[in-house]
């Protein structure tokens, strides 16, 4: 299982999962222009994609999810997310910790996640061969997800603590009640199964928040695994910037 990095921070975030035999898009949060010069890059064209999970509405990871679906792509998202973005035609729903669903021949387990929008989900996530969770914008995660061993994980990683208290401000106090800081990260990935885990990859980082070189070096540190920063115009490197 392949991970692109298109996009990945507050002004827009967009992944991609491919093997042999299929690619999906994990949030739509580029204009369609802007995700098809990217996509190239990797030789990829958007009629290469055959469908697309959006975690929640907001705009960063929504925003031509619609588009998506006119062009004949299938979204597939939460209840609350499909009407949020007034998605009519082409689109999958799915429920939270519904038996798995198939999306682009990929089998998918929604879970709820703690962030300031309805309907907003978790991935679990298997080409029948390799797992992967993704979890993207949430404050915490109250689940139990030891029973899966991960080959891939894709997490947010958003801000440190001590960034935080430097730039206090309104943004940043939302940032902490709707996104996952370093330290919660690493809660939450101590309590997982990472005897199979090949790769982590660290998600949304904030602008003025995070401290990439940091969160990759202490999540290596916890965890032994081989640590990615998803940089914010595509691609991976340790300054999440791109």
């Amino acid at each position: 299982m392949e991970i692109i990095n298109l996009a990945s921070s507050s002004a827009g975030n967009c992944y991609i999962i491919k093997n042999e035999s299929a690619s999906i898009m994990i949030e739509a949060g580029l204009n369609s222009r802007l995700i098809s010069a990217r996509l190239a890059k990797h030789g990829l064209f958007l009629s290469d994609i055959s469908a697309c999970l959006v975690t929640h509405s907001h705009g960063d990871h929504s925003r031509c999810a619609k588009e998506l679906t006119e062009r004949g792509i299938i979204v597939c998202a939460s209840a609350a997310t499909i009407k949020a973005c007034e998605i009519t035609q082409n689109f999958k729903t799915l429920a939270e910790w519904q038996q798995r669903g198939v999306v682009g021949k990929y089998a998918v387990l929604p879970f709820p996640v703690d962030h300031d929008c309805e309907g907003a989900l978790g991935f679990i996530i298997t080409d029948g061969t390799e797992l992967l969770l993704f979890i993207n914008d949430t404050r915490m995660v109250k689940w139990n997800l030891s029973q899966w061993a991960f080959d891939h994980i894709m997490i947010e990683c958003n801000h440190t603590a001590e960034r935080l208290i430097e730039n206090a401000d309104t943004q940043s106090v939302r940032k902490a009640q709707s996104h996952m800081s370093l330290d919660t990260c690493k809660d939450v990935l101590s309590n997982l199964d990472l005897t199979k885990t090949q790769d982590i990859y660290l998600m949304h980082l904030s602008d003025q928040n995070a401290d990439a070189p940091k969160m990759k070096k202490e999540i290596e540190m916890l965890t032994g695994v081989p640590t990615f920063v998803c940089g914010k115009n595509g691609g991976t490197n340790i300054n999440g910037i791109a």
